[in-house]
Order: structure tokens, then C-alpha cells, then sequence
């Protein structure tokens, strides 16, 4: 039976959906009933069905077109570690064998970033604690640490002690739609010092990201300053 219905809107035309939410609905601006898809091209908003016919109203006063919708059962609080940890491990799962099956040396993998670009991860982790990982100048390096890191956090997600009724998973540095798609960093932009990898959120308390941060783009400039709690 379902209960709820699920929306898809553009986030390129409504880049702040989550902030032009009508305040009855706060739950809507966290957790997944709000959030991005992995390939971050659209908000995914999920309403019970009780409320769906004044939510399609908002919707329509707000001048929001609605991409697609569908009517969908969500899963009860007992059931949502498991069905996040398994999405996890999916994608983990799915990221480790792209890594092993594709010809690395025709991806540019193993090529070091041009003007002498390098890049740092920094883990986010649940307490809010910037952790310093390494500074790599070729993708594959950055990559294969980026996996061990995703790792971390399905082990803390694992251990995490009270019900999930709400998460949001975005992958949007490893996946395009549902395959797996690893991110060009040097055709971002290059103003753009972040660049975010993962995100997570459970419950509007438990958030963790992972980010690629720019610390030079040209082996003549200085590398960027960040304040940083290194554990």
C-alpha cells in the first residue's frame, strides 16, 4: 500500500528549492524528504499522499513545474539503517569494480592534473571535525583514498545507535544518474576551490561530507590557506 508520493523537480531551475519550502512543511528542507539525486540534476521531494493535493497546490501557486512523480511505500524507522547501509555498500561495491575493470591508463587516471594542480580530501565526520587526509596529484591516488574514506563511513553509519527516520545520500563526485562516473576535476570551474565527493545526513543531527579541496592551481601561485582541525 503505498503512502507517500515523490516528486521530481529540476534543481537547475530551482537551485533553492529546500529554502522556498512553505514554512508547515520544515521537515521537507532535511532529510530525504527533500533531496538531491546522485547525478544532483533534480530535487526528489517526498509528501505523504494525505497531503498531496495541498503540496501540488503550493507547487503550482510557487510557479514549480514537476519533472515526474510517482507513488511510493517508505520504509519503517526499523527498516532504514539496513536499507541505507545497503545502498552504501552498493555503491561502494559498484565504485571498487569500476576501479578494477576499467582501463585505468585510457581514463587519464594515472596522468598528473594539469598547471600543477593537487588536491586534498577532507572527512567531515559526524562530530562536526575536519579531518586532513592526503594531498594527491594524480586522480587515481585521490580516488583510491576517496574509497578507503566511503568505507569509514558505512562502518559509522553501522554503529550508529538510535532509529533513522530521515537520511539523504548524495554520491554526486562518483555517479551520474545510476552509473558510475568519476568526476573531471579539471574541467571544473576554476574559481571553485571545494568540491564536494559524498555527503550524508541522518536524522538532521549525523552529517559528514568528503571534499576534494584545490590547494594550487599553478606551481607558481601559493598553496591556500585553510583552517583545519587535523586528526
Amino acid at each position: 500500500m503505498y503512502d507517500f508520493i515523490r516528486f521530481e523537480i529540476d534543481a537547475f531551475e530551482y537551485k533553492d528549492l529546500d529554502k522556498r519550502l512553505p514554512l508547515e512543511y520544515p521537515r521537507y528542507a532535511t532529510g530525504d524528504f527533500a533531496c538531491w539525486t546522485d547525478c544532483g540534476c533534480h530535487w526528489l521531494v517526498s509528501c505523504p499522499i494525505s497531503e498531496e493535493f495541498q503540496f501540488r497546490e503550493w507547487l503550482s501557486d510557487s510557479g514549480i513545474q514537476i519533472t515526474k512523480y510517482d507513488y511510493i511505500q517508505r520504509a519503517h524507522p526499523e527498516e532504514q539503517k539496513t536499507l541505507l547501509l545497503e545502498y552504501l555498500e552498493q555503491k561502494l561495491a559498484g565504485l571498487k569494480k569500476f576501479m578494477a575493470d576499467t582501463p585505468n591508463h585510457d581514463m587519464g587516471l594515472y596522468t598528473a592534473y594539469q598547471c600543477g594542480t593537487r588536491y586534498q580530501l577532507i572527512y567531515v565526520d559526524k562530530d562536526d571535525v575536519e579531518n586532513l587526509y592526503g594531498t594527491h596529484t594524480r586522480p587515481i591516488d585521490l580516488y583510491k583514498e576517496a574509497i578507503t574514506i566511503l568505507g569509514k563511513v558505512i562502518e559509522d553509519v553501522r554503529q550508529y545507535p538510535r532509529p533513522i527516520t530521515q537520511s539523504h545520500c548524495g554520491i554526486s563526485g562518483f555517479y551520474n544518474g545510476r552509473n558510475v562516473s568519476l568526476m573531471n576535476l579539471e574541467g571544473q570551474d576554476p574559481n571553485k576551490e571545494e568540491i564536494r565527493l559524498f555527503e550524508l545526513t541522518i536524522n538532521s543531527d549525523y552529517n559528514t561530507s568528503l571534499v576534494a579541496v584545490r590547494t594550487r592551481s599553478d606551481p607558481t601561485e601559493k598553496v591556500n590557506v585553510r583552517r583545519t582541525t587535523l586528526v
